[in-house]
């Protein structure tokens, strides 16, 4: 699947979720993104996607979170269809798995 990201306020986070089983790429083709991942073993990674040469892999069972300048958008390619029921929304239970 594919999808866009766009016209997101700057004071805004989006994402603040993790994948049970899917895997993404990410890459920011205007604008600017910075974007939090933090893996199973709790260690915070940072980016900033600000070239459309470049993306980002973000395995399943990784949280994030991600800031965008404005004018920003993201194109995300994602390895299943979507399903709400393969979400993880909250912190403390992606932490605890």
């Amino acid at each position: 699947r594919v999808y866009w990201i766009y016209d997101t306020p700057e004071d805004v986070v989006r994402g603040n979720h993790a994948h049970k089983n899917d895997e993404q790429v990410i890459v920011c083709i205007t604008g600017q993104a910075e974007i939090e991942v933090i893996n199973p073993q709790q260690q915070a990674l940072f980016f900033k996607l600000s070239h459309p040469s470049k993306g980002l892999y973000i395995p399943k069972l990784h949280w994030k979170n991600i800031k965008l300048s404005k004018g920003a958008c993201l194109i995300c390619v994602s390895s299943t269809l979507y399903n709400p029921n393969a979400y993880i929304k909250n912190f403390n239970e992606f932490i605890n798995l």
